[in-house]
């Protein structure tokens, strides 16, 4: 397998897009003017800031030589030899993939769906780099 590609999680962004909704709701149902009045201002609001998330949601590669991503309206790359420690965490619906770099800044990407096997593809990518790699559903990978 010479390259990984990650789906969104599309599941967290529906619970994020209801979940914005509610607030919405319950901040108009509070306030003096009335939903109508305060969910043409709020709505709008939220929805807005829930697209701009899954707008980001462009695409996130991993490669041999590294990890190809996209933020917003820029792509980033992350060379494989900059890599010091890749981990999978589990949290319910959400699973956080963290790459460490050499320079010790932590790039987290918890906004994509990551399959075990996947998991064990990024890991099979780099595993000439990392020693003592193992499969379980939290998985750390140092150099």
């Amino acid at each position: 397998m010479n390259v990984v590609k990650l789906s969104p999680n599309w599941t967290l962004q529906i619970v994020k897009v209801i979940f914005a909704l509610l607030v919405a709701y319950i901040l108009s149902a509070i306030t003096a003017l009335g939903f109508e009045s305060a969910s043409v201002i709020i709505i709008p609001l939220v929805l807005m800031i829930s697209l701009f998330n899954i707008m980001q949601l462009k695409f996130l590669h991993c490669y041999k030589a590294g990890v190809n991503y996209s933020r917003g309206l820029g792509k980033r790359y992350i060379n494989a030899d900059e890599i010091k420690s890749i981990s999978f965490k589990r949290y319910g619906i959400i699973t956080e993939f963290k790459i460490v770099t050499l320079a010790e800044q932590s790039h987290r990407f918890i906004n994509w769906h990551i399959t075990a096997e996947q998991k064990t593809g990024i890991k099979n990518l780099y595993a000439a780099k990392y020693v003592g790699c193992d499969n379980n559903n939290t998985q750390s990978c140092n150099a």
